[in-house]
C-alpha cells in the first residue's frame, strides 16, 4: 500500500484589515505549518497571539480560478480574547467594536466613530428616539444610507438604523440632526463590521413592536430570513423603561455589545444590541430580550443580516 502523509496547513491573512477576519478583498493563502502550539493536535493551529482556529474546514471550495465565497469556509470554535469579538464561522463578517451616546431634549447628538476603521469597513448606526410632545425628524450625516425605521406612535417609540461603508477619510464623529428638541429622549450607536461585501453589506431585515398593552416584559425580535450563508445577524432592542431602570440579556448564542439607558429621569430609554453568525440560509427564528423588568412597556425591535464578502485561496 503506498504510505500515507498527513499534510499540516495553516491559514494567516496575508492582506486586508485585521481585528478578527480578513477585510473585504483580503486574501486568504495556505502553506505549511509554522505556528502549531505545543500539546496542540492536528485540527488545531495558532494564527495570531489572539486568534485560535480550531477544527478549520474547507467545504467543496473549488473554482477554476482559486477563488471561493468565504460561506465555502467553516472555522468551529473560534476564540478571541477579551479585547477581540469574532464570529463563529471563518469567512462570516466579524463585529468588532461599537460607540454609544445619549441625549436628551437636544437638537443634535453625535456619536464618535470606532477606533480602527479602515476603508471597507461597514459601520452599522442605531438611533433609537421616543418623543414625549410634538413632532421629530432625524437627520442623518452625509454618506448614510437608511436599512428600515419601525415605530410605536402612542407614545412615540422607535428605532433607525443606517449603514454606511467607510473609506479611507472618515470623520471623528458622526452627527445626526433633529428639527425640534421638544421632550426627545435618544439613544445612539456606531457599530464597526468587517469582512462585509462592500457593494451589498444588507442581506435581508426585519422589524417589529410590542406595544405595553401585551403585558409582556421580554420583548421578542422578530425572525428574519437570509439568502445567503454565514450572515451576522444584528438584534436591536429599543425599550421603554419610563421610571424604572432595567437592564437586558440575550439568549445563549448570541453575543451582546450592548445594554444601556438614556438619563432623562422618569422617560428612560434604554438601548440593547447584540448578534450572532447565522451559517445556514433561511429564518433564524425570533429571540427574546429578557429584560430585568416585570412591568410591560413599549419596545422596538430590528433584525439586520449583514452579508459576508469574499476571500482568494492563494
Amino acid at each position: 500500500m503506498p504510505t500515507r502523509k498527513r499534510i499540516r496547513t495553516i491559514i494567516r491573512q496575508t492582506s486586508g484589515g485585521g481585528g478578527g477576519g480578513p477585510a473585504p478583498g483580503g486574501t486568504i493563502s495556505w502553506g505549511p505549518s509554522f505556528g502549531q502550539s505545543a500539546g496542540n493536535d492536528d485540527s488545531t493551529w495558532n494564527v495570531s497571539p489572539t486568534q485560535r482556529l480550531s477544527k478549520l474546514g474547507l467545504r467543496g471550495a473549488q473554482t477554476a480560478t482559486g477563488a471561493t465565497a468565504m460561506p465555502s469556509l467553516a472555522l468551529v470554535g473560534a476564540q478571541s480574547t477579551a479585547a477581540t469579538q469574532n464570529g463563529s464561522v471563518l469567512g462570516a463578517p466579524f463585529w468588532q467594536s461599537v460607540e454609544t451616546s445619549t441625549g436628551e431634549s437636544v437638537t443634535s447628538l453625535a456619536v464618535n466613530k470606532p477606533s480602527g476603521v479602515v476603508a471597507g469597513d461597514l459601520l452599522v448606526f442605531v438611533l433609537g428616539r421616543k418623543i414625549i410632545t410634538g413632532s421629530w425628524v432625524p437627520t442623518p450625516p452625509p454618506g448614510l444610507t437608511s436599512i428600515r425605521a419601525d415605530t410605536i406612535p402612542t407614545p412615540s417609540i422607535g428605532v433607525l438604523t443606517y449603514y454606511k461603508v467607510a473609506t479611507t477619510s472618515e470623520p471623528s464623529q458622526y452627527t445626526f440632526t433633529f428639527s425640534t428638541s421638544s421632550a426627545n429622549n435618544i439613544t445612539l450607536e456606531c457599530h464597526r463590521i468587517i469582512g462585509v461585501n462592500a457593494s451589498t453589506p444588507i442581506n435581508a431585515s426585519a422589524g417589529a413592536t410590542l406595544a405595553a398593552t401585551s403585558l409582556d416584559p421580554d420583548p421578542d425580535s422578530p425572525s428574519v430570513t437570509t439568502t445567503v450563508a454565514n450572515c451576522l445577524v444584528m438584534t436591536v432592542l429599543i425599550h421603554d423603561h419610563a421610571a424604572l431602570s432595567n437592564s437586558h440579556s440575550l439568549p445563549s448564542g448570541h453575543e451582546e455589545v450592548s445594554d444601556f439607558e438614556s438619563t432623562a429621569g422618569a422617560s428612560l430609554l434604554a438601548s440593547n444590541t447584540g448578534w450572532r453568525v447565522f451559517a445556514s440560509v433561511g429564518a433564524t427564528g425570533p429571540i427574546e430580550h429578557n429584560c430585568t423588568e416585570t412591568v410591560a412597556t413599549n419596545a422596538v425591535m430590528q433584525r439586520i443580516a449583514i452579508a459576508p464578502g469574499t476571500v482568494v485561496i492563494a
